[in-house]
């Protein structure tokens, strides 16, 4: 056989998988952040990594596939990409197969994966392959040189008239009791978040770690809303230093304090925050039926890219 599929080394193979997902992803990624995500361990995830190449030892192409421990029961995570250069020889079919072989050894009862909007090969070839639609992610930018704040005049401060406090993590100490608050906060907020149905929320000691612990994380750029004590609104951003850009990880107000405008203040507050890191735009990932944070995004001036089509079949 021409090709034949190993697992992937992390000592020399990084390069060129970045160029690979570079190919289909709506934000790049870097050598050092793809590393950061494969070195981070999380309990109770399971990862895999395989690539496919040829008789010269060129990589025409690899598969990921992840379960971590919030998703639903059964349920697994896997992406194939291919290099243009390396289409329609069968790479592509040969990776799907290695994946439902890996599949095999595990629990597993679903699949789940993602194509483009603009990529109607790769949606045809899932589609073939038994998957279904799932969801729509919306994804778009906010370009900070283009961002006029002169329309959201008075927006933070009539929340605060109103006694709602706002701060980033940075400004208090993250003892256990704030780390809890932290967690039941988005915890709740992320229960109406259409974007998160059908999955677990992840544990406390999970929830931590994937937080405090990650490559990306900042303490000044986690924005919280107070009501007296009671922690009542979130927003966060991932910085991406590489691409001089932030990531709006989550945004979310908790019910009762709903049409007031909290989640439009602390996308605000997120903007002032980008602007001191000295970031080019911020970018952002909604499920298309969450229509109030796309109204919000909107408003703000994010501009819509091509999303991300979810996709799943039944193991």
């Amino acid at each position: 056989m021409p090709y034949h599929i190993r697992p992937l080394d992390t000592t020399i193979d990084l390069p060129r998988i970045v160029e690979l997902v570079n190919t289909g992803n709506p934000e790049p990624v870097s050598e050092e952040a793809l590393r950061a995500r494969q070195e981070q361990e999380v309990p109770g995830r399971v990862s895999y990594t395989a690539v496919v190449v040829d008789e010269a030892g060129a990589i025409g192409g690899y598969v990921s596939v992840v379960r971590n421990p919030w998703m639903a029961s059964g349920h697994f995570w896997a992406r194939v990409i291919v290099d243009p250069a390396f289409r329609r020889r069968g790479l592509g079919e040969l990776l799907y197969q290695h994946t439902l072989d890996f599949l095999r050894t595990q629990p597993a009862t679903h699949l789940i994966s993602e194509v483009r909007d603009a990529c109607s090969e790769g949606l045809k070839f899932a589609r073939h392959r038994g998957f279904t639609f799932q969801r729509h992610l919306s994804v778009s930018r906010l370009y900070l040189a283009e961002f006029d704040p002169a329309p959201f005049a008075g927006i933070v401060e009539a929340a605060e008239s109103t006694g709602i406090r706002f701060f980033t993590l940075a400004d208090v100490e993250m003892t256990l009791e704030n780390q809890r608050k932290l967690y039941e906060l988005h915890r709740a907020c992320a229960a109406d978040n259409p974007a998160y149905e059908g999955w677990d929320f992840p544990d406390f000691p999970t929830y931590c770690h994937s937080t405090f612990d990650s490559p990306r994380y900042l303490p000044s750029a986690h924005l919280v809303a107070v009501d007296g004590e009671h922690w009542i609104g979130l927003a966060s951003l991932d910085h991406y230093a590489e691409q001089q850009a932030m990531h709006n990880g989550f945004t979310g107000v908790l019910r009762a304090y709903r049409g007031r405008h909290l989640a439009l203040a602390l996308k605000l507050l997120s903007i002032s925050v980008a602007r001191r890191y000295n970031v080019d735009y911020l970018y952002t990932n909604n499920d298309s039926t969450n229509a109030p944070m796309l109204a919000i995004n909107r408003r703000l001036g994010y501009r819509a890219s091509p999303g991300m089509i979810m996709l799943i079949r039944v193991l």
